[in-house]
Parts: C-alpha cells; structure tokens; sequence
C-alpha cells in the first residue's frame, strides 16, 4: 500500500525479474487496483552518420523515468522495458535523433536512429507581460516528440546575457526545444523550435509578483507545451468555475497565452492575489469555452 499521498493522478511501475509494468493516470486514494506484471521487451537499435557514439535513453510517452541504452559502435540494446510506447532519443555533442516505438510483452522492437548533422541557434528571452529582456537565465535544448516533455537534453548549455540573448554553436537537426530557467525571480519558459528551418527562437518567461494563489486543478506535467489540467479538485476554485480535466489554457485575462509553454502560463494564471478573478479561454474536445476563475488563497 503506498500512503501519504497527495491529491492527484500517479503513473505506477511495478516489476521484479523479466516483468514489469506501468499504469498511467491512477488516482490518488484508489483501493481497487489490480497491477498485473506483463514480461518485459527490448529495443534493438542502429546509429548512422554519427561522428562519435551518443548516449541513447529510451523514456515512455506516458511517464519521466528514462532507461539508458548499451552502445557498442554503431549498434545499442535496451532491456528490461515494460510493455508501452517509448520515446528513443540519441543525444550528442551537437548531434541527435529520436524515434518512437512500441515495445510489446516479451518481444523487441527495432529502430534506426540518423543523425541529420548541426547548425547554430540563437534566441532572446523576454519577459511576457512587458517584452522586456531577461539576462542571466540558463538555457538548454532538448528533442522534442508530439507533446511530450523529454526527460533528456542534449549536451551543452547558454546563458542570456543583459539584452536577453543566447547562442549555441551547434544544435542538432530537427524537432527540439528550447527550456530556460527562470531561477527565483522569474518561471520557466519554452520554446519548440525546428532546427534548420529556423535559427532563432524566442522564450518567454514570466516574473514572480508574490505568493501563488490557489487554482484547485492540477497541471499535466508530462508536457512542456500546453497549460492543461489532468485533475480538478472537488469543492475547489476550478471546480466552482467550471473548469473539466483535459481543458487546455489557451488565453489568459484576453492574452493569448499558446507561445507560453506550461511553466509560465501556470504561473501568469497563479501570480495574483487571493480572490482575484482571471477570464480563461479553454479549448476542450475542439470547442472553445470561456469562463472566469476567481483564485484561492493557498494554505
């Protein structure tokens, strides 16, 4: 029995030896659940066009524990996967690749991981609610599959300097993006980026005003991207506003708030004292709804 925990939705993992499994969205407080451990699979992989051999993680789609790949050459292995799609991402000194796969109980799956070379990025990092630069803000790029937030990074890191600019030399090819550290003063902020196509990128990040209010709904962590709620909490300020697991915050008192990413959208809605109302613009299943969520304080 695990206990103590707080409100809200887990992914479980339960294996021993040649078993295991993983059950995402459990809700906290369940009694009735019953885990059945499948055997576990493996991926067998090829890298092509790599200068040097990268470190390989494979990371399911629905939860952030990574596994890390044995490489020898150009050929790497990964054991011991409970049955479930996967994100594989090769990850280098100015070079990667990612591929999804689904690994089934007791079998392997293949797949080809190509390096498609580097080209330099660069950005600014601007805070939302004035467009003014942020310096001194620690900036990392990693690969980006759909929605996911991956839990790797590529080698490497840039920091903003007093008019909000960074640069990395080289950055790998293809999907990614860009997440900067706000530190204390200020929140995260992401940007997706294709690299190649484009060579800069714009973050925003939003600065802390005071204590966080009280939403009553709980963020979906598993992405970077989107503000969207997983769980709402009975008697609880979303609740009283309407406000429906799988809703996603797509504008906030009238700002469209999609180029945010998850970090500074929860806290440009949270930065604001208790009793404070903020108009929301939801998407939920394709339609639009509009509501008002008046804050709670936080205890």
């Amino acid at each position: 029995m695990l206990e103590h925990l707080a409100e809200g939705r887990y992914a479980l993992e339960a294996r021993n030896a040649g078993s295991a499994t993983v059950v995402p969205d459990v809700a906290a407080g369940r009694r009735d659940l019953v885990i059945r451990l499948e055997t576990s699979g493996g991926v067998d992989g090829q890298l092509v066009d790599f200068r040097r051999p990268p470190d390989v993680l494979a990371v399911r789609t629905d939860g952030p524990a990574s596994i890390r790949a044995t490489v020898q050459g150009n050929l790497f292995t990964i054991d011991s996967l409970p049955p479930g799609r996967y994100n594989v991402n090769a990850l280098g000194d100015g070079e990667g690749a990612s591929a999804s796969v689904d690994v089934a109980a007791g079998t392997r799956a293949s797949v080809t991981l190509r390096s498609h070379g580097s080209a330099a990025l660069e950005g600014r990092v601007l805070e939302f609610r004035t467009s003014t630069p942020v310096g001194g803000v620690r900036c990392v790029v990693g690969p980006r599959l759909g929605e996911g937030r991956a839990t790797q990074l590529y080698p490497g890191e840039a920091w903003t300097d007093a008019n909000g600019a960074f640069s990395f030399d080289t950055a790998p090819l293809g999907d990614a993006y860009v997440l900067c550290s706000g530190g204390a003063a200020f929140s995260d902020g992401v940007s997706p980026v294709a690299i190649g196509n484009e060579t800069s990128a714009v973050v925003y990040v939003v600065r802390s005003l005071g204590p966080k209010a009280l939403l009553g709904a709980v963020p979906d962590t598993s992405t970077l991207y989107v503000l969207r709620f997983v769980y709402v909490r009975p008697g609880q300020p979303a609740e009283r506003a309407g406000i429906h697991p799988g809703d996603v915050v797509v504008g906030i008192d009238g700002e469209d708030v999609r180029a945010l990413g998850e970090p500074a959208a929860e806290q440009l809605l949270r930065d604001r004292p208790a009793g404070t109302p903020a108009r929301l613009l939801l998407s939920r299943a394709g339609a639009s709804v509009e509501t008002t969520l008046v804050v709670g304080r936080w205890q």
